[in-house]
């Protein structure tokens, strides 16, 4: 008789996890295919009783595992990638703003899965996330002003005219 090692997700996941995307990849799996097994196995996790009881400790087995390069995100530049978390990724967990920040950050993309499921177990990790639904006050919001991309003759001449008159009000009050 065989004596083979009873498979222990504690032990065996992360492994498993890691090459089975890793080998997806390799072999032109499609986007979603990938994106839906990565959901599959957090999916699984959430339902473990760490997560369900709300613990404030998380098993090293899934800390490990949120630090693999297996998460979808959709590039705010468009494209997406498989990479792993980072301070730069955003979790669309906010109905009302999601829409607003597409297209303008990176995003965590797990396409029609409803990302609500797996987000207990997405606090967990310690990559920094960015969460959308902590975006709701303008405390939270960074703001990031751009140059314009073209030249607005009618606030120019608006400017020239303000700073002409500034001027010349300087100019006349020195003289008193």
């Amino acid at each position: 008789m065989l004596d083979l090692p009873s498979w222990n997700k504690a032990i065996h996941l992360k492994k498993e996890v890691e090459s089975t995307v890793c080998r997806m990849q390799a072999s032109g799996e499609t986007w979603e295919t990938v994106v839906e097994y990565v959901f599959t196995i957090l999916n699984e996790i959430a339902q473990e009783d760490f997560v369900q009881n709300c613990s404030t400790t998380c098993p090293a087995w899934v800390a490990a595992i949120l630090k693999l390069q297996i998460f979808p995100i959709r590039i705010k530049h468009g494209g997406n990638k498989i990479t792993t978390l980072g301070p730069g990724v955003f979790v669309p967990d906010s109905e009302y703003l999601n829409d607003h920040f597409r297209g303008k950050v990176d995003i965590l993309d797990f396409g029609d899965h409803y990302i609500w499921d797996i987000v207990p177990v997405l606090r967990y990790s310690t990559a920094g996330l960015k969460y959308i639904s902590e975006y709701r006050t303008s405390a939270t919001v960074e703001v990031q002003v751009l140059e314009p991309v073209a030249i607005d003759r009618n606030t120019l001449n608006e400017i020239w005219k303000r700073r002409v008159a500034l001027t010349r009000s300087w100019y006349f009050l020195s003289t008193i």
